[in-house]
């Protein structure tokens, strides 16, 4: 018997487990008000999500989605100038146009759509479709921040957190990181945690980050429950404890790269679970041959395949292969050259070792005046 109701619900829950056909099919079944109200917004959420996952029919969907956006904007309804400013922003049923989803976002903010304001803000910032403006950016956060969007709070706080084209100022960023995490913005909460952890613009106060992560990791924050381990790992503000370190990093989900290096070592070294090595080359291979990838445990198995340690037969092709992919992940860290060219330096490869240690002092003429790496040590040896 037929029975949306229940479709919808079994769509849900696989929908949150990122399946992409049950999230074109609530894409379709609230753009349509089939087992549920009619909301097109909400159809968009769903079918863009889906068509992100590459699923076919989804994509086909998000034209008929922009065309609505775009007449309703052209009516005058500010929300739908956000959809239509968004959709040229990321290409979503019409080709991507910097400069006209500027313009859209521009003229939704004008009419005080704080999601316009936002986004018009973040546009400025990065100097998308329009030239880069940092007061522009912080005029337009401010004015979206204080109407009440937690995104907006958010991010004029990480502004001067960070010190991106203004200078760092710590009491604006926790001024802002509050208001936001007053309205549960599980990020400002966390920022608050890192904010009194590393004692920014406040005295350095353990107890106080540990309560702001608790909360977060609360409301499911993989940062703040890793954060929690990482306290208890190394002792910092709460006594040293192994054990309750890693139960906490058990809990981070399952595509939470950091997690897996800090559960790799435990077992390596039998801090927290009882020393197994079968276990540690488990998480140490997921830190690579994972979606999402850990670049010190990258670097770590790198190693232990190029010198046949920790569980691992020697396999330099594998080495390389590691290796490589943390160089793409990151072209500008000169540890990753400097260890490439180490692996090179093993096989007696001087040319390319050299080629290696010359790449890392492009990138970092100090590197090896603070890091006697043995590549270093190999390129001088050989040279005399």
């Amino acid at each position: 018997e037929q029975d949306y109701a229940r479709a919808i619900y079994w769509y849900q829950k696989a929908a949150d487990l990122d399946d992409a056909y049950a999230l074109y099919c609530l894409g379709y079944a609230y753009g349509n008000g089939i087992g549920v109200n009619l909301d097109i917004y909400k159809g968009f959420k769903y079918t863009r999500l889906a068509a992100e996952k590459n699923n076919q029919f989804a994509k086909e969907e998000l034209p008929s989605y922009f065309d609505y956006f775009l007449q309703e904007a052209k009516r005058g309804v500010v929300t739908a100038m956000f959809y239509v400013s968004l959709c040229y922003s990321e290409g979503y049923g019409i080709s991507k146009n910097l400069k006209s989803a500027f313009n859209w976002c521009k003229n939704g903010a004008e009419q005080g759509d704080v999601s316009c304001q936002n986004n018009l803000a973040l546009m400025y910032r990065d100097g998308e479709g329009i030239n880069q403006d940092i007061v522009s950016a912080i005029y337009w956060f401010k004015k979206s921040a204080e109407a009440g969007n937690v995104k907006a709070q958010y991010n004029i706080a990480q502004l001067y957190y960070d010190g991106k084209g203004v200078p760092v100022d710590y009491n604006q960023a926790y001024y802002w990181f509050y208001r936001a995490s007053e309205l549960g913005y599980t990020d400002a909460i966390c920022k608050l945690g890192d904010i009194f952890y590393h004692g920014y613009g406040v005295i350095q106060d353990y107890s106080k980050a540990m309560e702001y992560y608790k909360r977060a990791a609360e409301q499911g924050s993989d940062y703040a429950i890793f954060s929690i381990g990482e306290m208890y790992w190394s002792g910092i503000g709460v006594e040293k404890n192994y054990q309750v370190a890693v139960d906490w990093w058990y809990q981070c989900s399952s595509d939470y790269a950091p997690k897996n290096y800090k559960i790799a070592i435990a077992w390596l070294e039998g801090k927290g679970r009882e020393k197994d090595i079968r276990n540690y080359c488990g998480w140490i291979l997921r830190c690579w041959d994972n979606e999402n990838k850990s670049m010190e445990g990258m670097k770590m198995l790198a190693y232990d395949l190029a010198l046949g340690r920790n569980g691992w037969g020697k396999n330099m092709d594998q080495a390389f292969l590691v290796i490589n992919d943390a160089i793409d992940m990151d072209p500008e860290d000169p540890e990753n050259y400097d260890t490439k060219g180490y692996f090179f330096s093993i096989q007696g490869k001087y040319a390319e070792a050299k080629e290696m240690w010359l790449k890392v002092k492009s990138i970092d003429p100090s590197y090896y005046k603070e890091n006697n790496t043995e590549l270093h040590k190999y390129i001088l040896k050989h040279n005399k």
